[in-house]
Formats: C-alpha cells, sequence, structure tokens
C-alpha cells in the first residue's frame, strides 16, 4: 500500500510540473499533501510497531518521527539553495523522495516475502 501511495505521490508532484495556473497550484498542493500525509501516517504507526513492539511503541514512534525533521532541515538547506538558483526547480525536487520511498518499500516487501518463505 505504501509503495501504491509513494508511486501516486511521484505521479502527482511530476503532473504538477505540467500546470502553471493559481487554480492548479491550489488543487496539487492539496494533492501532494494528501499522499505526503498518507505516507506519514500510514508508515509511522505501522512501523513503530514492527520496530519497538508492545512495550516500545512510543519509544520508536518518537525516534521514526524525529527523522522527519533531520529530513526536514537538510531539505530546507538544499531545496533552499536549489531555489536561491531557479524556482522552477521545485516540484523536481520533490520527486525523487516519491521514487526512492516507493522503491524502498518493494525492497522492503520482497526482503519480508524472502525470509517468510525460507
Amino acid at each position: 500500500m505504501a509503495a501504491g501511495i509513494y508511486f501516486l505521490e511521484t505521479a502527482v508532484i511530476l503532473l504538477a510540473t505540467q500546470f502553471h495556473s493559481a487554480n492548479a497550484a491550489i488543487v496539487f498542493l492539496i494533492l501532494i499533501s494528501f499522499t505526503a500525509n498518507s505516507t506519514h501516517s500510514l508508515l509511522g504507526t505501522a512501523a513503530a510497531m514492527d520496530i519497538g513492539g508492545r512495550k516500545n511503541v512510543g519509544f520508536a514512534s518518537g525516534i521514526i518521527d524525529s527523522f522527519q525533521y533531520f529530513g526536514g532541515s537538510l531539505a530546507g538547506y538544499f531545496l533552499g539553495r536549489l531555489l536561491d538558483a531557479n524556482w522552477g526547480w521545485y516540484f523536481y525536487f520533490m520527486a525523487p523522495f516519491g521514487l526512492i520511498g516507493g522503491l524502498l518499500m518493494f525492497a522492503i516487501r520482497n526482503q519480508a516475502l524472502d525470509k517468510n518463505n525460507a
């Protein structure tokens, strides 16, 4: 499910690059927000349960949640540098992260399937 949402997010982001009106910007901002929040909501709770188990789910959730702030600070720095050069790269900066997330979800899924079949 998460891989599908990540790939959908990438498609929405790349589609957003093709439209340049104010109304399109509003629509795509909402669509991107939905897809980005969907993966965060889905993976944040599921990963915490998988990693922390019943007794440490709160701790694992906090650690996982902290990574969004680390990533946000790095992305903010690099995105800021990129946008100083050209605002046209904004959506293209985000698209690889959705693609990488989807590919990682497939890799994790295949690893889990291989482990269960062994």
